[in-house]
């Protein structure tokens, strides 16, 4: 049974949000009954990424009403930031903060990068409890770069709202593919719900 102070939104995004965040939906069913119970919620500038089975009810596409449709950011921070810092009051007046709020995105694309940073800052400033979890990258000198900028967007996030910014961080590499890391994460957040 879902009360206030058993639930926690995840708020998934971009596309290695998205993909983390399946994953979590689906294990969702299995978990211990005791656990917090999670909801996810999908967040991307592309519908690209929401190929398979997703309940529509908890998918935002930025843009999605507008008559000229976003089709992902292509690594580029600052393609669409405006567009989706606009749309994070409306994002949060649609899936609400609970108890405990987990972000998760990459630190190296277009969309993630610039979604999870805008939405912490908002939870922050409500006064709200946030876990980030960012996923960098250092394959390509852009991935790189962004990386280090949505690390600095989340340290600018702290100086702004007064509050710190609790992160989970975890890298790509040869050692660690993305496969272990995307475990990493998702049980991670299994512990958060134990």
């Amino acid at each position: 049974m879902t009360t206030e102070n058993n639930l926690i939104t995840v708020y998934a995004c971009g596309g290695a949000g998205v993909n983390i965040g399946r994953y979590v939906d689906q294990q969702e069913a299995e978990v211990n009954p005791n656990f917090a119970e999670l909801k996810v919620v999908y967040i991307d500038t592309s519908r690209s990424n929401m190929r398979g089975r997703f309940d529509s009810k908890n998918v935002y596409i930025i843009n999605q009403n507008k008559d000229e449709a976003i089709d992902g950011s292509g690594q580029v921070r600052r393609e669409h930031a405006q567009d989706i810092i606009a749309q994070v009051p409306a994002i949060l007046h649609e899936y609400k903060p609970s108890i405990c709020n987990i972000v998760i995105s990459s630190a190296s694309g277009g969309s993630g990068s610039v979604l999870s940073p805008s939405i912490v800052s908002e939870l922050l400033k409500r006064g709200e409890n946030v876990i980030v979890m960012t996923i960098g990258c250092r394959d390509t000198e852009k991935y790189a770069q962004n990386t280090l900028d949505t690390l600095k967007s989340f340290e600018g996030v702290s100086k702004v709202t007064g509050r710190p910014v609790v992160l989970y961080y975890e890298e790509n590499t040869e050692e660690k593919p993305r496969e272990k890391v995307d475990a990493h994460i998702r049980g991670t957040i299994a512990m958060i719900q134990a």
